[in-house]
């Protein structure tokens, strides 16, 4: 009996063994299941700023849960996010706000369960964010009566910088400047200089630390008599040791060397993401035809300041428009000039920088064509190093693709009968363009490799319409794209703006000012990375004071 009873035991043992092994491979062999997300597939105008969510079936082995396995993606390519686990629950919070108006893909692959459970299917969550809005404008900064050319600029933290000039006692100028840090009023108003000559072309650059770079012209005198002019750059350095603040002002160049017509300058300045800076500019050294324009660039570095001047091209003739520069984010940039007057007869020229290479040498944008003079040129850089460079001659208005090395592409006639250059222009990694002209926006549709018909701003009206052609074009990563620009309604220069959405079109003109003012005048439109942009603007009011005020468009 006792041997009997020991075997039922063991019978009663294996068969519970087998039991639980049975039922923990029933639980080990169970699905993962989507549940539930937030948003649903398929949704639209979802907030950009909210936390994704992904419930599950079963709580979730933490450990699974990762940057391979739980992704957010656009055509913009990967959003960086902070993944979370609860329970059943993944939540996804974006590292900064979604790109408006742009369709993105939650996905998640690889998952396990607390228990062991596996993803039955991978998961693919479709959604369309909302678009920006313009928001209520608001002041940045009051000038008194007799403080006037205010210009502005800020960097991708939202650090503004706001400078002005204000007539001395001498009847010289006054350099003044405020910095505004992110959500706190301006600092105390610094003097950088004082002058008792005139200044022009005052400017302010702004890197990614906060620090700035002011540039200006002052007149040279000698002996009493104005003998040349002195381009004068001052740096801002961020902090709170007594190193900080606005340096000493220096001369980077003489842009005038003589009494007569013209003079130099242009100054065009880019900052990289280390915060060292790339500058050209225009140098007249004399009067003869053959000697009038001097391109000349210079290169700062945060360890060694200022290092040059060195001239990029001395071939003469007089500066048609200005000359521009433009940066791509590893930091190469590309610079483009016209040379204006009737004896010369050469497309633009185009000059590529490369980081730690330098400046090659200029070369054409196009075939000389003699009697086909070209007197201005735009330039877009994209944030991969390739470029478009646009210009108008006698043949009508003409374009050319540069890629990341510096090799121009063969040049093509946007429009035979178009004999103005682009006012703002802005180039997309994927080759997307917008071009804005003094009537309205033109497109490139690389699928099609050509330009659309152009769109206009406001229907019946070009840009200016009494107003300076100060219109600004800015497109995020999705082919969204914003313009801004002043113009002339019922005789008061007011701010407009027009959105483009991808895969859908222009919506209409708004005015984004306040309106109640004797005229206002753009300043800058800037997009931040996250699909989000800043409009700048001044604008006179009836007491003589000249308000500095900003709307976001978020």
């Amino acid at each position: 009996m006792f041997t009997k009873k020991s075997n039922m035991k063991k019978t009663f043992s294996l068969f519970a063994i087998i039991g639980v092994f049975c039922f923990s491979a029933l639980v080990h062999a169970a699905t993962l299941e989507l549940q539930s997300s937030q948003p649903a597939g398929n949704a639209t105008g979802i907030s950009r700023t909210d936390t994704l969510t992904l419930q599950f079936s079963a709580s979730l082995s933490a450990k699974s849960v990762n940057a391979s396995t739980v992704t957010l993606q656009s055509a913009a390519g990967s959003q960086k996010v902070a993944l979370s686990v609860s329970g059943a629950v993944v939540s996804v919070r974006p590292s900064m706000p979604l790109l408006p108006w742009t369709r993105y893909t939650l996905s998640a692959a690889s998952l396990s369960g607390a228990n062991g459970e596996q993803l039955a299917a991978p998961v693919s969550i479709s959604f369309k964010t909302r678009d920006a809005m313009w928001q209520t404008p608001q002041l940045l900064y009051q000038l008194a009566p007799g403080q006037w050319n205010a210009v502005t600029r800020s960097n991708l933290k939202g650090v503004r910088f706001i400078l002005w000039l204000q007539t001395n006692a001498s009847g010289g100028d006054d350099i003044w400047a405020v910095r505004q840090l992110p959500g706190k009023p301006a600092d105390a108003a610094t003097l950088i200089k004082s002058y008792p000559y005139n200044v022009r072309e005052l400017n302010v650059f702004v890197d990614d630390d906060g620090n700035a770079m002011a540039s200006w012209i002052v007149e040279r005198v000698t002996n009493g008599t104005i003998d040349g002019e002195l381009l004068r750059v001052s740096r801002f350095l961020a902090g709170t040791g007594s190193w900080a603040g606005w340096g000493t002002p220096q001369n980077l160049d003489v842009v005038f060397s003589e009494s007569g017509e013209n003079s130099g300058a242009g100054l065009h300045l880019v900052f990289d993401h280390a915060g060292n800076a790339l500058a050209v500019w225009a140098r007249f050294q004399c009067c003869a035809w053959h000697e009038q324009q001097t391109i000349v660039a210079s290169r700062y570095t945060r360890m060694n300041g200022w290092i040059g001047p060195i001239v990029l091209d001395d071939s003469g003739g007089f500066l048609g428009g200005e000359i521009d520069l433009q940066m791509d984010d590893a930091g190469n940039a590309y610079a483009a000039w016209a040379s204006g007057g009737l004896i010369y007869t050469e497309p633009p020229k185009v000059a590529h920088y490369a980081l730690n290479a330098g400046w090659n040498t200029p070369q054409f944008a196009g075939p000389y064509q003699p009697n086909n003079q070209a007197y201005q040129v735009a330039l877009a850089v994209n944030h991969q190093g390739e470029a478009l460079l646009m210009w108008p001659d006698a043949d009508g208005l003409n374009y050319v693709f540069a890629d990341s090395s510096g090799n121009l592409s063969t040049p093509r006639l946007v429009d035979p009968n178009e004999l103005n250059p682009p006012v703002s222009m802005v180039l997309l990694n994927d080759y997307r363009a917008f071009a804005v002209f003094a009537d309205g926006v033109k497109q490139y549709i690389p699928s099609k490799n050509s330009w659309t018909s152009t769109h206009p701003l406001i229907a019946g009206q070009s840009v200016p319409q009494g107003s300076t052609i100060d219109a600004q074009v800015v497109a995020d990563a999705s082919g969204n794209a914003l313009v801004a620009w002043t113009q002339s309604s019922n005789g008061i220069k007011r701010i407009f703006a027009k959105r483009y959405l991808a895969n859908y079109g222009w919506l209409s003109s708004v005015a984004i000012d306040t309106g109640d003012t004797l005229g206002a005048t753009l300043q800058d439109l800037f997009l931040e990375p996250d699909g989000s942009a800043v409009a700048t603007w001044s604008q006179n009011n009836d007491a003589g004071t000249t308000d500095v005020m900003s709307a976001q468009f978020e």
